[in-house]
């Protein structure tokens, strides 16, 4: 009996996520992140093809804030000119995935300690402020 060797490939993730407060506007529902999990190519690319052809006839939009915001043209432009490029390649695409900004916000508390009172900075996650005073964004 011969031994037969069992390659496995692990499905990639590709995704298209948009930057914070913009969303694409698919059907009339609003998501940060287009993505497809796949094992083939070929699949990938059509998949490429689809979303990209569906954004280009307005199917697909990049907007601002909620379904009644506005377009954002500059950031639709960027996701199809690299869509285009991912079409383009012999490898797997690499799509684009905007990183979220967070900030805190820094508040004074109290707290009793052993009897001496002692006063302790909380960082709370927000997107609102940048941080002030000693906090640091990690």
């Amino acid at each position: 009996m011969e031994n037969r060797r069992v390659v496995i490939w692990n499905k990639e993730v590709l995704r298209y996520k948009t930057e914070l407060g913009t969303y694409f506007k698919v059907n009339g529902d609003l998501k940060r992140v287009l993505e497809v999990k796949a094992d083939n190519l070929d699949y990938t690319f059509y998949w490429i093809r689809e979303r990209l052809g569906k954004l280009e006839n307005g199917q697909i939009k990049v907007v601002k804030g909620s379904s009644e915001g506005s377009r954002d043209w500059e950031q639709e432009e960027k996701i199809k000119k690299q869509m285009w490029e991912d079409i383009n390649v012999n490898t797997f695409p690499k799509g684009i995935d905007f990183e979220d900004e967070v900030y805190y916000q820094c508040v004074k508390t109290k707290q009793k300690m052993n009897g001496d009172i002692g006063y302790w900075h909380e960082q709370h996650n927000t997107t609102v402020a940048p941080p002030k005073g000693p906090c640091r964004i990690s």
